[in-house]
């Protein structure tokens, strides 16, 4: 009986290490997707965002074009992660858009050049 004992013990000892090295060694990768892309799988990208307000929201849709074509309507939200090429007169536009009566969220990493106070009005 103790030898049958010491066999499961030594059974379920190596198994568990084999399982745990197997795991430690191997481990599953999720396929790199460049960040902050709407329709990225990756864990930093704006998937989420983009899927939590069509669920809460009707009308959520991208915007292609340039800041100076915003919409003229009040009380909308623009999410603008990681833009890039906007210059003094584009941000000077949103800050008219703003005033306008509408919200801007900005999720950029290098928010140099845009001026955090103004956005709070």
């Amino acid at each position: 009986m103790k030898k049958l004992n010491k066999l499961h013990v030594g059974l379920a000892l190596s198994i568990l290490l084999f399982l745990g090295l197997g795991g430690w060694l191997v481990k599953p990768k999720l396929p790199d997707q460049p960040p902050y892309l709407s329709f990225s799988s990756d864990i930093d990208g704006a998937k989420a965002w983009r899927e939590l307000l069509s669920k809460k929201q009707q009308a959520v849709k991208e915007w292609h074009l340039s800041w100076k074509d915003l919409p003229a309507n009040r009380a909308m939200l623009l999410v603008a992660i990681q833009p890039s090429a906007v210059s003094k007169a584009d941000r000077e536009q949103l800050l008219k858009w703003v005033r306008q009566g509408n919200d801007v969220i900005l999720f950029d990493r290098n928010p140099e050049g845009w001026e955090l106070g103004r956005l709070y009005m």
